[in-house]
């Protein structure tokens, strides 16, 4: 999983009580949690969420030279290459906020 990688843990390191943890058990109070898009987390009432994007990655579709996709490239930018994203969601408990 992306979620638990020394560039998230760098990035949350400003935070005070920070966990990585393998699981979120249910009724879990945290003002924040974030976990792969795809987690079904059973959060209590009152968490708001949104997804977003933590890497991307390319991935060549051919190898072969196919001029009608090289002219599109040249003429209309057009990607030549599948996006793979890896997605996080983050949950906010709206009580503990300002």
């Amino acid at each position: 999983s992306l979620i638990d990688t020394p560039v998230m843990r760098w990035y949350l390191s400003g935070f005070e009580d920070v966990q990585f943890v393998d699981g979120v058990a249910p009724g879990t109070t945290g003002v924040a949690v974030i976990a792969p898009e795809a987690s079904e987390l059973l959060l209590g009432d009152g968490y708001a969420s949104a997804s977003f994007d933590i890497a991307q990655t390319g991935e060549q579709l051919e190898e072969s030279f196919d001029l009608t996709r090289e002219l599109k490239w040249r003429f209309f930018k057009e990607n030549r290459r599948v996006l793979l994203r890896e997605r996080a969601t983050i949950w906010l408990y709206l009580a503990d906020l300002p």
